[in-house]
């Protein structure tokens, strides 16, 4: 029990005294915040006697009635003394949708806890849900059941503790969006807690905002007397938060207007205009008091002393647990805090304070590490915490108990912007979080006199802009004992510099619909940016010096912009600042002016847009499906095992079944194609989802849902979440030709119908260039909610840069820049080359002098239709003609890191995995089947004697576009030899692993290589004479591995290289091959690393 002179110390303070105490010196500020926070403790704000009061709970987070909390949170409690938790006295129930808090009897369900954990040297628990997270947009309901704390029953003020999760941020729009239309859910300040001369105003919404649409003075303003008040404006996510840049008046009116013009993520703004209307209260005059964010002295094991009372975790560590960087991501923070105090007297019951905005923590380098275990290469260098606005807080009495040894709680939303020394790890990371909030506890040291505050906040920051991670921050703060001696706050004078951009170098790489962003080594004011459209524009973006009108928006210590119309190819542009855009600070930026350049094209040739991928499914469409047994069908035009092979080809197999694809439920449909998308024409009428029974035939109306392009991809997002286990379908429509864009047609800029299909079994069928085709239809199961994270993968750069299967003159050639050699496969002959007694030899992409030329003279018919393949051939040595310019791109899901032990246990003696997976372990990736597109060659026959006496030529071979299909790793067709087992889905695996010159992927992949436009013509007797072929479905198996490296902008980057040589065997069948004896072939190879793909990943900020 304390002593009768502490009690009576404690409860004799009056008000008044903290006038004295800020009145004689700083010195006594911290007895000040004694009298405030009514309570003692000792080293890590334990108490040095016994304080035991009324017993009961002093701690939450949540706190009861929180909002907006992660999903992935702790429940932390605190109590008034040391108790024996057992899992059986506490039970977590989510409510039912619309309920403040429920119990057992009016519960939708009972969350199963892990066992409880004790901190706080036995005072505290630590509860977590036994699946790690909780569901989005949900209340939940904490209760006590016989809970005793020395000798007492513990009990709640309103029966339990309830708090509600915030908003998914994937998945059905319906888990996106909590209502219809934008709504505004909260506003602060609000009831208890005035606005201050100081204030911070903070809006939440009922669903993520669209940051183009929020600029302050048009969609947001903060009004007194008539004129616009001056401030700054933060947003993110559904939080928007407005900090005026100069301190308020006390006494005088404030009006936050928001407009419709401030739209949310489905595009709709508030029905009507809404204003909230405050007086300014009076803090002065106020104390500064310095504290210090000390860093742990180990996150992983802490000492005693750097050890969250709350949490039992290491204090001021910011660990980031996420699939892309595993759990080993932990930065040490540590700062000086300036904290000012409102004037108590005015204030007896909620005592207001501010940070102030351009606070600063800073963090050690953090070793970057891809699944937490595999080396990056590089560093984050320093980490750096700003503080955005000024973070408003307050200490509020014990909610939960009344008792004079309770804690004054500590509530503090922040708003703050992270960076990285390192372009790489900067561009990858930088961002803001808004109205993170800290709920802690206040105590004093009765020792040192100096304040402690210890709180939980959750960080949620994106990574890669792909993986949504999550932190529990334990964040102590303690006052400086001798506030005479303390820092003194200190002064940024040092101009923000541009430290990386896109597309920067990587020009090449850039495509319409991608923004252009701006990483600062440190953020910046936005109301410093002006972008009106007018001279005075401190940001421009300018096409040949005509300004190009663009939406823009801060995230971290990026300036994005976002061009309203998609750039345009081969036209030079210009970014440019000036010294008039500034940090937090107001230092002037360091200007620049930057060009770059989309790459270019002949746009004489033009081909109808193809699709690249589609996620779920293949993008084909399938024959002889069975839903019911998880099979999709094979894809139209493939092999169906009828057919007659060439001799020496071997015996024709049927294509394989397609395992029938699953969609998590918390993902959207995906697809890319090889154009820019007419945005127009992706409407409800184009882009259709169905549910199907096991027949494939549509069950009722189409499904609702946002349909969002940017370039060349399509997202359909379901308005309500699919059902885990259901049938469903999506249609991409098309037409052949005419098409009526947007009714019947998806089409591209250019007004071309999708072209649905290019695998056919004979080249008359192959459509023409601008041809559409029937509607793509793509059947997929759902499923439930996953954790991998998908990340889109792009084959770039890319030498046919407009996807026309064509490498033109005016396109980059390998011959002349080292980066056209991305995403190509160099043809060469095989030895021996040929082989039977028509081709003696051949030459690929140019003749040599050994070809000769045929002469249809005697046939003008045929001269007139045949002589442009001889008269205007490409002259020898011809390298660029060897290759073949791929066009695609990927759909990869990253499982994580898995040691060589897990490897075992998931996938025993796997052949298919690479021994240095089995030996070290490393980072899966699911890679989705889909198709690569070609260019195509020529081959120029040489011929035999046999031969030139059979026949009157043999014409050169264009073998036009190619398409590569990657296969599955199991065939859906139960009687196949490699059947899928049950719920198999036969994804291809990648790997990420330490390699002996940093970071590789290698992967092992297996496709069906088609040349559906090959044709062969010999000339017989005045007739033409097809050759038929084996290039059809031909099995391929391709071995990758190559680097893993990330661009200065933060994207992933991932070069591929062959590592055996790929035999290309093409087998001659027909009549003329029939009129010899034997086997007619020729032999190329893909050689070792000639095969040469480079994905990257999609911009950090879309």
């Amino acid at each position: 029990m304390p002593t009768t002179t502490q009690l009576l110390t404690r409860r004799l303070i009056h008000p008044l005294f903290v006038l004295d105490c800020l009145s004689v010196c700083r010195a006594m500020l911290c007895v000040c915040v004694a009298m405030l926070v009514s309570a003692c403790g000792g080293e890590g704000s334990e108490p040095t006697v016994d304080l035991s009061g009324p017993s009961g709970l002093h701690y939450s987070y949540p706190y009861d009635g929180q909002q907006a909390v992660s999903p992935h949170t702790p429940l932390v409690l605190r109590f008034s003394d040391v108790l024996s938790a057992e899992p059986g006295q506490f039970s977590l129930y989510e409510c039912a949708k619309g309920a403040a808090r429920c119990s057992s009897s009016d519960a939708v369900a009972s969350v199963s806890l892990a066992a409880p954990v004790a901190a706080g040297n036995g005072r505290g628990v630590v509860l977590q849900p036994a699946d790690g997270s909780l569901k989005t947009a949900t209340t939940y309901s904490l209760v006590f059941h016989q809970l005793v704390v020395d000798g007492s029953a513990v009990t709640l003020p309103n029966g339990s503790l309830s708090f509600h999760t915030r908003l998914a941020d994937q998945g059905a729009l319906s888990d996106q969006v909590a209502g219809a239309s934008l709504a505004i859910t909260q506003v602060n300040p609000a009831d208890n807690f005035p606005l201050l001369d100081f204030s911070t105003l903070k809006v939440r919404f009922n669903q993520p905002l669209e940051p183009d649409s929020a600029h302050y003075g048009a969609s947001v303003r903060l009004v007194s007397q008539g004129q616009l008040v001056p401030a700054a404006l933060w947003v993110k996510g559904a939080g928007l938060v407005v900090d005026p840049r100069e301190d308020l008046v006390p006494g005088q009116s404030y009006v936050l207007e928001i407009s419709p013009s401030l739209k949310g993520i489905t595009g709709d703004g508030l029905d009507a205009s809404q204003s909230f209307s405050w007086v300014a209260k009076d803090s002065t005059p106020r104390a500064t008091m310095a504290l210090q964010a000390s860093a742990a002295n180990d996150c992983a094991e802490p000492s005693p002393s750097s050890t969250s009372m709350l949490t039992g975790q290491a204090i001021n560590c910011v660990p980031v647990i996420a699939r892309l960087l595993g759990d080993t991501t932990v930065s040490r923070q540590s700062g000086d805090v300036f904290a000012e105090l409102a004037y108590a007297p005015n204030f007896p019951q909620v005592t207001p304070l501010r940070i102030a905005r351009g606070s600063l923590l800073k963090g050690e380098p953090l070793k970057v590490m891809i699944g937490g275990q595999v080396d990056a290469g590089f560093d984050s260098g320093e980490v750096t915490v700003t503080f955005l606005s000024d973070a408003t807080g307050y200490l509020i009495p014990n909610p939960y108990s009344d008792s004079d040894t309770a804690p004054k709680h500590l509530r503090l939303s922040i708003d703050v912007a992270f960076a990285m020394e390192d372009s790489r790890a900067n561009g990858a990371f930088t961002q803001q979080l808004v109205q993170v909030e800290l709920v802690g506890t206040a105590l004093v040291n009765p020792d040192t006199g100096q304040l402690v505050t210890d709180a939980i906040g959750i960080v949620e920051p994106r990574v890669l802009g792909a993986e949504t991670a999550y932190g529990v921050l334990s964040f102590r703060m303690a006052s400086y004992p001798d506030q005479t001696s303390a820092p003194a706050p200190g002064q940024d004078l040092t101009a923000p510099a541009l430290q990386a951009w896109q597309p920067g170098e990587a020009d090449a790489q850039q495509r319409p619909g991608d923004p252009v962003v701006l990483n600062f080594n440190e953020p910046l004011d936005p109301a410093s940016i002006v972008v009106d459209g007018a001279v005075t524009d401190n940001v421009t973006l300018t096409q040949g010096g005509t300004p190009v009108p663009f939406g823009w928006h801060l995230d971290g210590a990026a300036l994005v912009l976002k061009p309203l119309a998609p750039l345009e190819y081969g036209v030079p542009y210009t970014v440019a600042f000036t010294d008039t855009v500034t940090d937090i600070a107001g230092n002037g930026a360091l200007a620049e002016t930057l060009t770059f350049q989309l790459p270019g094209f002949d746009p004489a040739v033009p081909r109808a847009p193809l699709v690249l991928s589609t996620y779920p499914g293949f993008p084909c469409n399938t024959v002889e499906r069975n839903l019911a047994a998880d099979s999709a069908g094979r894809c139209l035009g493939g092999r169906d095992g009828t057919e007659t092979a060439p001799e020496g080809a071997g015996a024709v197999v049927e294509d394989d079944h397609l395992p029938l694809a699953r969609l998590p439920v918390n993902r959207a449909i995906r697809v890319t194609f090889s154009q820019q998308i007419d945005a127009a024409s992706v409407t409800a009428d184009t882009v259709v989802l169905q549910a199907v029974n096991a027949a494939g035939t549509a069950q009722g109306a189409p499904l609702q849902g946002e349909r969002q392009v940017r370039g060349d991809q399509l997202v359909f997002t379901p308005q309500e979440a699919l059902q885990p286990g259901a049938l469903y379908r999506y249609t991409l429509m098309s037409v052949l030709s005419n098409p009526a864009c947007g009714v019947d047609a998806i089409c591209d800029v250019r007004g071309l119908p999708l072209q649905t299909r290019l695998l056919y079994p004979s080249a008359n069928l192959f459509p023409a260039a601008e041809d559409g085709g029937a509607p793509l239809q793509v059947y997929f199961r759902a499923s439930e909610p996953v954790g991998d994270v998908l990340q889109a993968l792009r084959n770039l750069p890319a030498a046919d840069v407009n996807a026309n299967l064509l490498r033109e003159d005016s396109e980059d050639s390998p011959s002349q820049q080292n980066s056209a050699l991305s995403n190509t496969a160099l043809l060469e002959k095989a030895s021996p080359a040929a082989e039977g007694q028509l081709i003696a030899d051949f030459d690929i992409g140019c003749p040599s002098d050994q070809y000769e030329v045929p002469d249809l003279s005697a046939f003008p018919a045929l001269e007139q239709q045949y002589s442009p393949l001889y008269t205007d051939m490409p002259q020898a040595p011809c390298p660029d003609h060897q290759y073949l310019y791929l066009s695609g791109n990927l759909e990869a899901e990253i499982v994580g890191y898995l040691s060589s032990q897990a490897v075992a246990d998931r996938f025993g003696d796997d052949p298919l995995i690479p021994d240095t997976v089995k030996q070290q372990g490393g980072v899966l990736a699911y890679i989705n089947p889909t198709r690569l597109v070609t260019s195509g060659t020529t081959v120029y026959p040489i011929l035999t004697d046999i031969a030139k006496q059979l026949t009157n030529a043999v014409l050169p071979a264009p073998t036009g576009p190619q398409l590569m299909r990657i296969r599955y790793g199991c065939n859906a067709d139960p009687a196949a030899s490699t059947p899928c087992a049950q719920g198999e889905d036969g994804r291809a695996r990648g790997w990420i692993v330490d390699g002996a010159n940093g970071a590789e992927f290698v992967t092992r992949l297996t496709f069906y290589l088609d040349a559906p436009q090959l044709e062969p013509v010999a000339i017989l007797s005045g007739a033409e004479q097809s050759f038929t072929h084996n290039l059809h479905s031909y099995p391929l198996t391709l071995e990758l591995a190559g680097e893993v490296s990330f661009l200065d902008d933060g994207r992933l980057d991932i070069r591929q290289l062959s590592t055996a040589a790929l035999p290309v065997d093409v087998y001659l069948g027909g009549l003329v091959a029939d009129l010899v004896v034997g086997t007619d072939a020729i032999h190329m190879q893909i050689p070792a690393a000639g095969t040469v793909l480079n994905y990257l990943s999609e911009p950090i900020k879309p």
